[in-house]
């Protein structure tokens, strides 16, 4: 039962982002990420203020985290169409990734289009 009810939960907050408009996205997101900035210069100053070494975060941050995105190399290196099983567990929403790439690449196609 409980399953059931968090997929209501999770269905229920996705239909919420269909009514959000492109403006109150951005607005949202800039919002996000300005707290995620704001806790994380703090959490580097408090590391800074107890001795801690930029310089070995910074070697720790390398070795730990990925050069780069498998899903955005997929994309850079063979369009969106070759990378379909990438996104194939993507939720489906103007602002799901492959609707975001999509929609990216439509832009830059057309803006390349010969109109002659």
């Amino acid at each position: 039962m409980q399953m059931i009810q968090a997929e209501v939960e999770r269905l229920n907050a996705s239909a919420k982002l269909l009514d959000v408009t492109p403006e109150q996205k951005a607005q949202s997101d800039r919002k996000a990420w300005q707290g995620w900035l704001a806790r994380y210069g703090a959490r580097l100053h408090r590391q800074a203020q107890a001795g801690a070494d930029p310089h070995k975060r910074v070697q720790i941050m390398n070795a730990t985290n990925p050069r780069c995105d498998i899903k955005h190399l997929c994309v850079a290196d063979n369009g969106l169409d070759a990378c379909t099983p990438c996104f194939a567990l993507a939720p489906r929403n103007r602002f799901s990734i492959p609707a975001i790439v999509s929609s990216r690449l439509n832009k830059e196609r057309s803006a390349f289009a010969y109109s002659g």
